[in-house]
């Protein structure tokens, strides 16, 4: 009996703590732009946001569906893990002053190759001022010089232009692309595979 009103107490003080992994530091990008780890007070922003662009996001991300209320968008923090770059769920808040615009995230890692995959959105009106170009090269950066990540990889739906011509202009190559990748609300998309190495990117960077 002892045993369980403990745990129950730990589960209670679980249920209740704010997100605390800040291993992450605030990534200053240039112009107003930086990436800062998530946190619960980021919480009413963040459903704000997704909220206002929904309409605009759910054209590529199947995801949008799944956070239909406040709650969802709490259990969606809850899951982001700050603990290492290769956990899946490593995602930064892209800021614009002090609003918050968009996410980056850090996706199917393989840390045998020391390889990631990134993706990022951004709020509808803030399209066209250079803000994620901005966010994933400060993030590019941090990944190959601070977690010696050797390759990054984006995948773009062929049609989402905007996407793929941000791979395009920081110098990622085309590697291929994969044909009914998979379903966004209901219609079959092929994803185009860009790669960039740590040493082309140095190279481009003038980085060492």
């Amino acid at each position: 009996m002892e045993f369980k009103m403990v745990d129950a107490k730990i589960l209670l003080k679980s249920a209740l703590r704010p997100i605390v992994f800040r291993p992450a530091p605030d990534l200053p990008a240039g112009a107003g732009v930086s990436l800062r780890s998530l946190q619960l007070e980021d919480l009413n922003r963040l459903f704000d946001l997704i909220e206002q662009n929904r309409y605009h996001l759910q054209r590529w991300l199947s995801w949008i569906q799944s956070i239909q209320t406040m709650a969802d968008c709490k259990n969606f923090l809850f899951s982001v893990n700050y603990k290492s770059v290769y956990s899946g769920k490593w995602v930064f808040g892209i800021w614009y002053g002090a609003e918050l615009v968009g996410l980056l995230d850090m996706n199917e890692p393989n840390s045998n190759k020391k390889e990631i995959s990134i993706g990022y959105w951004i709020a509808e009106a803030f399209q066209g001022k250079g803000i994620v170009s901005r966010a994933v090269t400060c993030c590019m950066d941090y990944l190959f010089t601070e977690k010696k990540v050797e390759k990054i990889i984006i995948k773009c739906a062929t049609e989402n232009h905007r996407s793929k011509a941000i791979a395009q202009r920081l110098g990622f190559e085309w590697e291929s692309v994969t044909h009914d990748a998979g379903q966004v609300n209901g219609r079959w998309v092929d994803l185009d595979k860009f790669v960039m190495e740590k040493q082309v990117w140095f190279n481009k960077r003038n980085l060492k």
